[in-house]
């Protein structure tokens, strides 16, 4: 439970254009809705809530935000690349949030779990200054076949049963990605997520904060690893990513194994993902079972260059 106390302001960022606007007005917004009623029913409505959506349709976003204080940024005129597009969309919220907000990162196809703003506060309120959760992709869906807003666990199964196809080719065992940013596992009832390129969700805007690319590249060098928290377990919180059918990831046609994950990682990750990739992230089942990834872990662990600093944050 949260104390009560000062007020505090939350800025939720939202970049959503062309189709991906009404899956942010639609099924997202909908598990907004359900994840701010609870943070204020356990903080007591000590949190204020703002909208900071790049968008091209201003006047949608505006009817359905009309409860919150919302700040409406235009789409870059050069716009085109979906990665700096959502970039230019964070960053801008992050400029406008002041000293001390707590910024919410997400996307328009981000459904997040009932006590996902609620998790968050309670992170910063310990003093933490950023956290990072794993989220799973499904797929995008006629209105009416997504559930009701969701609590973690649920959420996360959910997701987990839905996988989007890419999602599938992050399946240990079965999957078949030449670019192995996560990795699921499953063993019985057990499921898993290692992750490298994981989500972070939200930060403290207490520094100056560069980043480029999109914020699961390099957002995460600015905090210390003592000054975050990663979500090891989606009952506390959980976030799906809705993705159309088309999108397509990278696939090599055969299985991935320990090599596929290390050569991409020694080739790709930087500290903080290695960091990202040492939690298990438990979607299901039983959080000290071993689903199969231990070993896996280990035996790429083993060749992290960033084993010292790493060990030291520990």
């Amino acid at each position: 439970m949260i104390q009560h106390g000062i007020k505090r302001r939350m800025v939720i960022a939202v970049p959503a254009w062309g189709d991906y606007v009404k899956v942010f007005l639609g099924p997202v917004l909908r598990s907004h809705r359900a994840a701010i009623a609870e943070l204020q029913r356990e903080t007591g409505g000590t949190v204020d809530i703002r909208y900071v959506v790049m968008t091209d349709a201003p006047e949608a976003v505006s009817r359905a935000l009309g409860g919150y204080p919302l700040t409406l940024v235009p789409l870059p005129t050069s716009s085109g690349l979906v990665f700096q597009t959502l970039c230019d969309g964070h960053r801008e919220a992050i400029e406008a949030a002041r000293e001390g907000d707590r910024v919410v990162l997400l996307n328009a196809d981000i459904m997040v779990s009932t006590g996902a703003f609620a998790a968050i506060e309670r992170a910063f309120r310990r003093g933490k200054k950023a956290v990072v959760c794993g989220g799973t992709r499904t797929l995008l869906r006629p209105w009416h076949r997504y559930p009701p807003p969701l609590p973690g666990r649920a959420l996360a199964w959910w997701a987990y049963q839905h996988a989007h196809p890419i999602t599938k080719l992050m399946f240990w065992g079965t999957g078949t990605t030449g670019y192995p940013c996560t990795v699921y596992f499953r063993k019985g009832d057990n499921v898993v997520l290692r992750g490298f390129h994981i989500h972070p969700i939200a930060i403290v805007k207490d520094r100056d904060l560069p980043f480029s690319g999109s914020i699961d590249l390099n957002l995460m060098d600015n905090y210390r690893f003592e000054e975050t928290h990663l979500v090891t377990d989606s009952a506390e919180l959980a976030i799906a990513e809705i993705s159309a059918e088309w999108k397509k990831h990278d696939d090599s046609g055969r299985p991935f194994d320990v090599a596929t994950i290390t050569e991409w990682a020694i080739r790709g990750a930087r500290s903080s993902h290695w960091w990202n990739f040492r939690h298990r992230i438990i979607i299901a089942g039983d959080a000290t079972a071993d689903a199969g990834d231990t070993a896996v872990a280990e035996e790429v662990l083993r060749l992290c260059p960033y084993t010292a600093a790493l060990e030291a944050a520990l």
